[in-house]
């Protein structure tokens, strides 16, 4: 038995305790809860990040227009939680208005502050450096 287990482990490339100990660790849950924290923190500081951002909002440009605003929002959002970032439909859907409309608003976007992602679909989410770069800019100002 402890022949066949050990070439099992040669084919995966482990030692014949590792299984034991990830065994170990995955009935006392502890990779599960060590994962469940990693994934609280980060999110966590996400969104701490966000609720920054969002409070900036207002010193982007165009921002005055409450429509502006939202995209903004939405475009942050993507650009912290979103490895693609959102599409033209979602900003259609989530803002309720049209092709056109969206276009339009997302032509407004300084180039600099946009980024496009062409990861199967076009999407679009803010550049968080960019952003960064203004806020430090007008901070000084």
């Amino acid at each position: 038995m402890k022949k066949r287990l050990a070439n099992r482990c040669e084919g995966a490339k482990m030692t014949p305790k590792e299984p034991a100990i990830l065994y170990d660790l995955l009935k006392k849950g502890r990779i599960v809860d060590i994962s469940m924290k990693q994934l609280y923190e980060a999110l966590s500081e996400r969104s701490e990040r966000l609720r920054h951002y969002e409070s900036q909002i207002k010193r982007f440009p165009y921002a005055g227009d409450k429509s502006m605003y939202q995209l903004y929002d939405l475009l942050l959002q993507a650009a912290l939680f979103s490895d693609s970032g959102i599409t033209q439909k979602e900003l259609e859907f989530h803002m309720g208005m049209s092709y056109n409309t969206v276009r339009a608003k997302l032509h407004k976007i300084p180039q600099d502050l946009l980024t496009e992602t062409h990861q199967g679909k076009r999407a679009y989410m803010l550049c968080l450096k960019a952003v960064d770069q203004i806020l430090e800019k007008e901070a000084y100002n």
